[in-house]
């Protein structure tokens, strides 16, 4: 090298900011929000969401995206589309609406047969988390029996099949024939078995306080009259214990017994009979 390039060459660096002389630090992806995206079709929908959810929750994906990362490399992975066989894209859809929520200050509005799809493909697919936090929507969202034993039976969950059978026994409407339909000749026989049961365990009705009869006042023509002050003040027997109708606190404590009654009634003490008798007599837990 001559001189004049050496001291041109100087020059050079000399009028350069020191910042860019300086060598930059290496960078570094984040471990935590640093995420690959992966292409999914399921049907005729191609879904583009970051893998790192579906591996996190589901044993099965994990396995899934090693082997596929064993096989194909770079680009040529991330680019071509994961096919899903056996599945309608809308209901792969409700799963990635709980995976990856769109609106964080607002959870995610699903219906009942949203969240039954859901339930089925975190069964599918492995995730548990999600499996669980699908029937604890769907507990909440489940009011017919018929619809509760069914479902239980699908998703093997005792607790709904359960509740469901109790519901059969205890209510005072009679089965449908579509219900009955669904259940099976013996499970009808051994809920009719159950019903009478626990109807022959009721206790009998205890009798309504009746209303108190208003005391005559005979007014000036010898006709009876009848004084709605005397009636307020005037004596009622109830339950053994006289008491005065103004006297609202024991007239409101004996109507809310009769209530209690009645609701105890309707259930029964003997409804946790009935359940034990319906985990043994259906091997539930």
């Amino acid at each position: 090298m001559t001189e004049v390039n050496r001291i041109g060459q100087e020059t050079r660096l000399d009028c350069q900011p020191a910042e860019q002389a300086s060598v930059s630090p290496p960078i570094h992806h984040n471990p935590f929000y640093y995420f690959s995206p992966i292409i999914l079709q399921v049907g005729n929908h191609l879904f583009k969401v970051p893998r790192y959810q579906l591996e996190a929750e589901s044993e099965y994906f994990r396995d899934l995206f090693t082997v596929r990362d064993h096989d194909k490399v770079g680009s040529e992975a991330e680019e071509q589309p994961l096919r899903l066989y056996g599945l309608e894209g809308d209901a792969f859809r409700q799963l990635l609406r709980v995976l990856y929520p769109c609106d964080f200050q607002n959870k995610e509005s699903l219906s009942l047969l949203q969240w039954t799809q859901v339930l089925f493909l975190s069964d599918v697919y492995q995730f548990q988390r999600v499996r669980a936090l699908a029937v604890s929507y769907l507990d909440g969202l489940l009011e017919d029996p018929i619809g509760r034993i069914r479902l239980g039976r699908v998703f093997s969950i005792d607790t709904w099949q359960l509740s469901g059978l109790d519901n059969l026994v205890c209510r005072e409407e009679p089965l449908s024939l579509a219900g009955a339909d669904y259940l099976g000749m013996e499970t009808v026989l051994r809920l009719a078995n159950l019903r009478e049961r626990c109807v022959q365990r009721r206790p009998e009705p205890i009798p309504k306080p009746s209303p108190p009869k208003p005391s005559p006042n005979f007014g000036r023509w010898g006709q009876p009259a009848y004084s709605n002050s005397f009636q307020s003040h005037r004596p009622v027997t109830v339950h053994g214990q006289t008491a005065g109708v103004s006297d609202h606190a024991s007239v409101n404590s004996t109507s809310q017994e009769y209530t209690q009654w009645i609701l105890e009634r309707k259930r029964g003490k003997a409804a946790l009979d009935i359940k034990a008798v319906l985990e043994k007599e259906f091997h539930l837990k």
